[in-house]
C-alpha cells in the first residue's frame, strides 16, 4: 500500500514539468540567437571616420591627383619632343640618356618611401615638388643636352617623392574601407597623364611655343599645385 502511495507521488512529481517563467525563456533566446542588425551596427560603431571632410579635404584631394598627374605628363612628354631636342642641340649620340636618366631618378623611390614614415609628411612632399618643378625648369631652359640630362634625372627623383607621398597621403587620411576607391582614381589618373604626355608635348613641338614650353608647362603648373598644398 505504501508502496503504491510512493509510486504514485513520483509519477505526479514527474508530470508537473516545472514552468521557466517567459522573461527567462526570452533572454535565453536573445543570447542563443543574437540579433545580426545589432552586430552589423556595432560594427559599423568601431570602425574608424576619416578626419579630413568637406572642403578641405576636396583641396587635398585635388591637389594630389593634380601632382600625379603632371609627373605622368612628364613621364612621357619627351616621347614626341626628342626629334626636336636633338635638332636644336645637335647632339644625338645622348638622346638615350633623356629617357633613362628620368628612370634613374625614379629608383630613390624606395628611400624616400621610408623617409615619409620618419619625417613632416607636409614637409618632404613639399620638397619632392620642388625637386620636380626645379628639374622641368632647367630641361626648358637647358642650353645643351647634358643640362636636360640632369634636369631630367632631378625630375624623376622629385617626382618618385611626389608619387610616394600622394599615396601615403591617401593611406593615412582614408578609412579601410574608402580606400580602395581613392586610391582606385589615383591610378586611373596616372594613367590617363602617360597617354596624355606625348600628345601635349606633340601640341608644343609643331607649335612656335617650341618643345620647350612641354617642360615649362609641367613646371608652372607644379608652382600652383605648392601653393594649394602649403
Amino acid at each position: 500500500m505504501n508502496t503504491d502511495r510512493a509510486t504514485s507521488s513520483t509519477t505526479d512529481y514527474d508530470d508537473k514539468t516545472p514552468e521557466v517563467p517567459t522573461a527567462i525563456q526570452d533572454n535565453v533566446g536573445d543570447v542563443e540567437k543574437p540579433d545580426g542588425n545589432k552586430k552589423e551596427t556595432a560594427a559599423s560603431d568601431k570602425e574608424p571616420k576619416r578626419t579630413v571632410t568637406g572642403l578641405k579635404w576636396f583641396i587635398i584631394y585635388t591637389s594630389l591627383m593634380s601632382t600625379v598627374l603632371l609627373f605622368a605628363l612628364d613621364n612621357t612628354i619627351v616621347a614626341t619632343i626628342q626629334p626636336d631636342i636633338v635638332e636644336t642641340f645637335d647632339d644625338q649620340q645622348n638622346l638615350a640618356w633623356i629617357g633613362v636618366s628620368f628612370i634613374l631618378g625614379q629608383v630613390v623611390i624606395l628611400p624616400v618611401g621610408k623617409a615619409y614614415g620618419m619625417f613632416s609628411m607636409k614637409y618632404l612632399f613639399i620638397i619632392s615638388l620642388i625637386l620636380f618643378e626645379g628639374g622641368s625648369a632647367i630641361c626648358g631652359a637647358a642650353p645643351n643636352m647634358v643640362a636636360i640630362i640632369v634636369g631630367r634625372a632631378i625630375a624623376g627623383v622629385g617626382g618618385a617623392g611626389v608619387y610616394v607621398g600622394g599615396l601615403t597621403y591617401i593611406s593615412v587620411l582614408t578609412t579601410p574601407h574608402e580606400r580602395p576607391l581613392y586610391l582606385a582614381i589615383l591610378m586611373s589618373v596616372w594613367g590617363f597623364g602617360n597617354v596624355l604626355g606625348p600628345i601635349i608635348g606633340g601640341s608644343f613641338a609643331v607649335s612656335s611655343a617650341t618643345w620647350r614650353w612641354g617642360f615649362y608647362i609641367v613646371s608652372i603648373e607644379t608652382l600652383a599645385v605648392e601653393f594649394m598644398v602649403y
